[in-house]
């Protein structure tokens, strides 16, 4: 992002742009079991921790619990100037899981959804949910 102060149409030589921006926010969400071990559904929230680098890379990490699960997540994916996609991923009896989300990219905050139901062997977990997060100055 050009942040700077002139008011020409930009030819000069930009410092700002190796910039890592860090956005600081929360994971709300809603988690729906149905399986072997009967049903469950429950709502969690928790702390998001994101980055974007120079090269438009998203990386962090986000929680999102109740009293009975918890679930931690790492962050990973891509940003333009007005997106952002990518996917929080779970590890699951040694196996990477994961949930994908897009949202809005703007200067000053990002915005998410996700929403997938994950299947294996007739259990199915569905989470469904929002990431928010503010930059951190």
């Amino acid at each position: 992002t050009d942040t700077d102060t002139d008011t020409d149409t930009d030819t000069d030589t930009d410092t700002d742009t190796d910039i890592t921006e860090v956005f600081e926010g929360a994971m709300t969400g809603t988690f729906v079991y149905t399986g072997s071990l009967g049903e469950y559904e429950g709502d969690c929230e928790g702390p998001l921790s994101l980055t974007i680098d120079p090269l438009d890379v998203i990386g962090g990490t986000g929680s999102c619990g109740d009293a009975t699960f918890d679930f931690g997540f790492r962050i990973e994916g891509t940003a333009t100037e007005e997106t952002i996609a990518g996917n929080l991923i779970a590890e699951s009896s040694g196996e990477r899981v994961d949930t994908p989300f897009t949202g809005i990219r703007r200067p000053d905050l990002i915005s998410a959804h996700f929403d997938y139901t994950h299947s294996a062997d007739g259990e199915n977990l569905r989470l469904y949910g929002d990431l928010n997060a503010d930059i951190v100055e």
